[in-house]
């Protein structure tokens, strides 16, 4: 077994469960990068935790995650691989696609995302929903930008999403190097 548990690798400095309340302050953070995290958390406890990565981010503060498409991988299933792959039947190469590797005890999907499901669920948790877009080589995945809005007088937000090319400017090798362009 190659699974190296993270939580207790160097240079973590605390570890949260995405299914209750998360230990950080309000407005502590400018961004929240999560790949391949949300389809692990309860359909039932999504909207919850999409709340809270709303509460911890600043005002203008970015959300960027990359999650499974259901509905792509469905039909990849169906329009590639109705047999299988990888040495795998249908019944276990589809399963293990759709609903995780389950090698061990949290590795299971738990929700159903499609971009329009997703959307829905970055609005009810307050966010700015800037975009989503097919992700990965098969485009089965996806990637979501989303954002705090600001408050730029009572009870007037506005979201700063811009479009791709000013999104790669701003979050290049220099802001995640601690350049000084939008936070970093």
């Amino acid at each position: 077994d190659c699974m190296v548990d993270v939580r207790q690798a160097e240079g973590v400095d605390f570890t949260a469960d995405f299914e209750e309340l998360l230990p950080i302050k309000g407005e502590e953070w400018d961004c929240l990068l999560c790949f391949y995290c949300l389809e692990h958390v309860s359909f039932r406890k999504l909207p919850q935790f999409l709340a809270e990565c709303r509460r911890v981010l600043k005002p203008g503060g970015r959300a960027v995650f990359t999650v499974p498409n259901t509905e792509a991988q469905m039909r990849w299933i169906k329009d590639c691989f109705p047999k299988g792959w990888d040495g795998k039947g249908p019944f276990e190469a589809a399963s293990e696609l759709l609903y995780g590797s389950q090698d061990y005890g949290d590795n299971t999907h738990k929700c159903f995302l499609t971009p329009e499901i997703v959307h829905g669920l970055f609005q009810a948790a307050g966010c700015a929903h800037g975009m989503t877009r097919a992700w990965g080589e098969r485009g089965t995945d996806m990637l979501v930008d989303a954002s705090r809005p600001k408050e730029i007088g009572p009870g007037i937000y506005k979201a700063e999403i811009g479009n791709d090319q000013s999104r790669e400017h701003l979050f290049d090798k220099a802001y995640f190097n601690g350049g000084s362009k939008v936070g970093g």
